[in-house]
């Protein structure tokens, strides 16, 4: 049987107590500070893989990587980018600069991939794979 009160309850739009939207807004800041805490994650390599071959550079030293004539990577204030591309869309140019870790940008037509790790890059200036 359906329990009057609680259709009342909900036909007078306060379904809700004061405990229970606290109870909403507790679980939604919690949410907010776990969601934040896993963007902000900095990197601390960046991994280059083409052919077949994996390359590791520290995020934290500044350079210029050209890959197999095909794209211009750059390094820089802890951030990767692609600035020159020998691809029809350039779309990895557009996907802008990347810090976080587990972020890649990808150049699908020349098949390479730029993935930034939370690793420091192995104390090396660069690791082949």
């Amino acid at each position: 049987m359906v329990d009057e009160r609680k259709i009342d309850i909900i036909r007078s739009g306060k379904p809700c107590r004061v405990a229970d939207i606290i109870a909403a807004a507790i679980i939604l800041a919690a949410a907010a500070v776990v969601f934040a805490a896993a963007l902000t994650k900095k990197g601390g390599a960046v991994e280059i893989t083409h052919n077949g071959q994996r390359q590791t550079y520290p995020l934290d030293r500044d350079r210029e990587i050209d890959v197999g004539g095909l794209l211009t990577v750059v390094i820089k204030d802890g951030a990767v980018r692609v600035t020159e591309a020998a691809c029809p869309d350039k779309l990895c140019i557009h996907q802008g600069a990347v810090r976080h870790a587990g972020r890649a940008i990808v150049c699908a037509p020349n098949g390479i991939v730029i993935r930034v790790t939370g690793g420091s890059g192995g104390g090396s200036d660069a690791v082949s794979g």
